[in-house]
């Protein structure tokens, strides 16, 4: 069970109308030529039954998601998201559990080799870049939550874990390094504002996301390093 700390998880996906009107807007904050996840929900009964005898054993009892390849490091990889029947009580009220379950390719077989459980709902995931770092956002009763893995030391490891009102932003130095931006909205006559608000800037470093600054919203992209941070900041 997924118990980070700052997250209030409640496991209630938004409905149809805001889901569109939130996919509208990540999408815009992502390049979609990224976006390699299939969501089963849009396919049909046909493409369901032939993805699930695909699917290990071990998944095949649980509803499937939504499924996500990665590659890096000539390494193949698959990301598979899914949901357990309720067995979580929230404020006595019972939750499906959500499985986000890594594969290796090997040949002709999948080998597991990372898992994690949360009673959050699953909102999106893809890699970052080519052969780059994978993203996962999971939405909570009030905000996302936001990770990231990376191949590290001949394993699958989590490198970035971040609650945000707002869904996340990337930038790219000169050198293509890539920083997550989570900004933090202001309360403006009764509603979050994130024009007035201020984002934090995570930037890979080789081995992990380290902050290196909080500027002001408008500066957000200024904020390439350190110092840049630093002179946005003012």
């Amino acid at each position: 069970m997924d118990t980070t700390e700052g997250t209030e998880s409640v496991g209630h996906p938004p409905d149809a109308t805001e889901r569109r009107k939130i996919m509208w807007r990540f999408q815009r904050l992502v390049c979609l030529s990224l976006m390699s996840i299939v969501l089963l929900p849009s396919l049909g009964r046909g493409q369901l039954e032939r993805l699930a005898s695909t699917v290990p054993s071990d998944l095949r009892d649980q509803d499937l998601l939504a499924l996500s390849p990665w590659s890096i490091g000539g390494h193949e990889f698959e990301f598979i998201f899914s949901q357990t029947g309720n067995a979580s009580m929230h404020n006595d009220e019972s939750i499906p559990i959500r499985t986000m379950t890594v594969y290796r390719k090997d040949k002709s077989s999948l080998i597991k080799i990372y898992e994690m459980h949360t009673a959050d709902w699953f909102f999106s995931a893809h890699p970052l870049r080519e052969d780059g770092r994978f993203l996962v956002i999971w939405g909570t009763g009030s905000a996302y939550r936001i990770r990231a893995y990376a191949f590290l030391d001949t394993s699958v490891q989590q490198v970035l874990d971040k609650a945000s009102r707002d869904l996340p932003e990337l930038s790219f130095d000169g050198k293509g390094r890539e920083s997550i931006l989570l900004t933090d909205p202001a309360m403006v006559n009764g509603s979050w504002d994130s024009s007035t608000g201020t984002t934090s800037v995570f930037k890979w470093s080789g081995k992990n996301y380290d902050m290196i600054g909080n500027v002001p919203w408008a500066k957000r992209f200024q904020c390439l390093s350190t110092q840049s941070c630093i002179s946005s900041g003012k």
